[in-house]
């Protein structure tokens, strides 16, 4: 068997070994987590009504809390929950919405990255987000670390439960997600 004698060749190997244990570091799995949301009381703490001649009615910045994390497997995500909502009602009664949840905890929060959608008319505000009892409603959604949790993302899946929504999701380190960029022909 031959010595390594080299300073050089030593260096490299040392680096090498150094570069291998951060890679195995960055690929680190997905932690699987569950958590149950429950409504409580909501109350709009903030948001008022804007009207515009091109809408029937404007709602901006309305922000409804407390809603509660009542359970979940992960304690990063546990803390108090707020829903920001803003929303354009038309005068044929269809609305296009955007909402974003953020959970505050103890050592950073999760902020949703803001889902945009669209209410058809004859359906109310709360039956598109889920909020009548035995409605099944469905979202994937991405949640953005802040704080202790900054380079994480949350990708969660909410259903509507029996007096809130029920998550299953998994945080991820940001950097060891694949990327793509859109195909332009």
């Amino acid at each position: 068997m031959s010595k390594i004698s080299s300073p050089l060749a030593i260096a490299i190997a040392i680096a090498l070994l150094a570069g291998s244990a951060v890679g195995v570091a960055a690929q680190e799995a997905p932690v699987e987590f569950t958590a149950e949301w429950g409504t409580g009381r909501v109350a709009i703490v903030s948001g008022e009504p804007v009207v515009s001649g091109d809408y029937a009615r404007q709602y901006r910045g309305e922000v409804w809390e407390p809603w509660t994390v009542t359970e979940s497997t992960d304690p990063r995500f546990a803390g108090d929950l707020s829903v920001s909502f803003n929303h354009d009602e038309y005068e044929d009664g269809s609305t296009i919405w955007a909402v974003a949840f953020t959970v505050h905890g103890d050592e950073g929060a999760w902020l949703m990255e803001p889902t945009v959608g669209l209410r058809f008319p004859g359906i109310t505000i709360p039956e598109v987000l889920g909020l009548r009892f035995g409605e099944t409603r469905m979202n994937d959604v991405v949640f953005v670390g802040e704080g202790a949790y900054d380079g994480l993302l949350a990708l969660v899946k909410i259903e509507r439960g029996g007096s809130g929504w029920d998550l299953h999701g998994y945080i991820v380190d940001e950097a060891s997600l694949p990327t793509v960029e859109p195909y332009r022909p």
